[in-house]
């Protein structure tokens, strides 16, 4: 996926949209910012409002985009994390230092799974690469709102503490 500033703009917007229409709240501005090599990186950290917020689940959006061309840039790597306080446990799709990733895990896409916040039984789970961050809301949000445990043990555990 290739995007010009304005495309990644409205790409940053509506993730921001997807995940308020989802109940969480999110910050009303979303900067990217650039290091100096060009990479642009944004974090969107939405929350569910909550009277109790160290009890309120949490949901984290962050990308890191690469350049590619003059004003273009690549998804490069993801982190998409869910965590649910209420109910004491965490699920996240993760893409980042790839190369590495692939020689230590297989894999360059992992994911996480806690049934017990803090008390993963694995540190990294088989993985596949998500298209966009509306998949990954699509698969936090499916977490979140899922009755009973995540289904942990059914995952496929490529490396353990």
């Amino acid at each position: 996926m290739i995007r010009d500033a304005r495309g990644l703009d409205l790409y940053i917007r509506g993730l921001a949209k997807d995940m308020s229409t989802r109940g969480f709240d999110v910050p009303a501005a979303i900067p990217a910012e650039a290091d100096l090599a060009g990479y642009l990186a944004f974090t969107i950290v939405g929350h569910i409002p909550d009277p109790d917020a160290s009890l309120a689940a949490e949901m984290r959006i962050a990308e890191i985009w690469r350049p590619v061309l003059s004003d273009r840039w690549e998804r490069a790597e993801y982190a998409y994390d869910l965590i649910d306080r209420p109910l004491g446990r965490r699920r996240a799709y993760h893409l980042h230092d790839a190369d590495a990733a692939r020689a230590v895990l297989g894999v360059a896409a992992h994911e996480h799974c806690e049934e017990i916040l803090g008390a993963p039984t694995c540190d990294h789970y088989r993985g596949l690469e998500l298209g966009d961050g509306h998949q990954g809301i699509d698969l936090l949000d499916a977490a979140w709102v899922r009755p009973g445990n995540l289904g942990c043990a059914a995952m496929v555990c490529l490396q353990r503490s």
